[in-house]
C-alpha cells in the first residue's frame, strides 16, 4: 500500500517538472446541464421574491420612499451572490511528464475586490468617526460592522494550488457534454478532484494527444456525463482504494 507520506513527496516534485503543455479554462461553479437554471434560483430568485414581496407591503403601507435604498440593497445583495459566492472559477493547467499542477481561483473582477476594500476602509472611518464623537460604547451596536470592515481591509483572489499524479495504472474520462477530461490513477487520490477542464475541441485534442504520449496508450473512455465516469468499474475501484487509505473520522 502506498503510505501518505510518499504521495506527498512525489507530488511536491511536481514543481520541479518540465511543463509539456499549459493552459487555462472557465469553468462555472455549478457544472451540469440545468447548472445556469441552479444559479438564478440560487442568487438572482430569492431576490426576487423578497423585491416582490416588499413592493407589495410598500404599496399597502404606502410608504413608497423606502423602496429605492431597498432596491439598491437587493441589487448590491444580488451582485454579491452572483460574483462572491456563485462565480465562474478560472483554472490554469500545467501537464508534466509525472502528473498536473492545478492553480484555481474564482473568476471574479478586480473592480469587486476594489469595491470592497474602499468599502471596509471607509466602514473602518466611519467605526473611528463614531467612537471619537460618541465614544466606545458605539462598538455594543457596531461592532459586527467593525469586524466586517477590518476583515475585508484587504481583500483579493485566494489561488487553490494543487498536484495531481499520475500513478501506476491510469484511465482518462472524455467527458463531453460538460467540457472536461478526468484522468484517475491507481494512486488513492480523490477521483473527483482531477477534472481538467477545456473552453474548445482544439485544447482537448491537444491535451488527449500530451496524455496519449506521456501514460503510454492508457484506457480511456469517452462518456456523456460525470454520473457516467463515476459508475465506470475502474473508477469505482478507485474510490473505494481512497476511501480504504482516508477512512472517515
Amino acid at each position: 500500500m502506498i503510505s501518505n507520506e510518499e504521495i506527498k513527496q512525489r507530488q511536491a516534485q511536481l514543481d520541479s517538472e518540465e511543463i509539456i503543455f499549459e493552459w487555462e479554462a472557465i469553468y462555472p461553479a455549478i457544472i451540469g446541464k440545468n447548472s445556469k437554471l441552479a444559479r438564478f434560483c440560487l442568487g438572482a430568485l430569492p431576490m426576487l421574491i423578497v423585491g416582490i414581496l416588499y413592493t407589495w407591503f410598500v404599496v399597502l403601507k404606502e410608504a413608497y420612499i423606502t423602496l429605492i435604498p431597498m432596491y439598491v440593497g437587493l441589487t448590491l445583495a444580488c451582485y454579491f451572490v452572483y460574483f462572491l459566492q456563485l462565480s465562474d472559477n478560472k483554472c490554469c493547467y500545467q501537464l508534466t511528464q509525472k502528473g498536473v499542477i492545478t492553480y484555481t481561483q474564482q473568476n471574479i473582477p478586480e473592480s469587486v475586490y476594489r469595491f470592497f476594500r474602499g468599502f471596509a476602509w471607509f466602514g473602518m472611518g466611519i467605526c473611528v468617526v463614531a467612537a471619537v464623537v460618541v465614544g466606545p460604547a458605539v462598538f455594543v451596536g457596531a461592532g459586527a460592522f467593525a469586524l466586517m470592515s477590518f476583515a475585508f481591509r484587504d481583500f483579493k483572489p485566494k489561488v487553490d494550488k494543487r498536484n495531481y499524479l499520475f500513478w501506476g495504472e491510469v484511465k482518462i474520462y472524455d467527458i463531453y457534454d460538460e467540457h472536461n477530461i478526468m484522468f484517475v490513477s491507481s494512486a488513492p487520490i480523490n477521483c473527483g478532484d482531477t477534472k481538467l477542464f477545456y473552453n474548445n475541441e482544439d485544447t482537448k485534442n491537444i491535451i488527449i494527444n500530451n496524455l496519449y504520449m506521456i501514460l503510454k496508450q492508457p484506457d480511456f473512455l469517452r462518456v456523456k456525463t460525470s454520473n457516467d465516469a463515476y459508475n465506470d468499474e475502474f473508477m469505482q475501484k478507485m474510490f473505494k482504494s481512497y476511501r480504504e487509505q482516508n477512512p472517515i473520522k
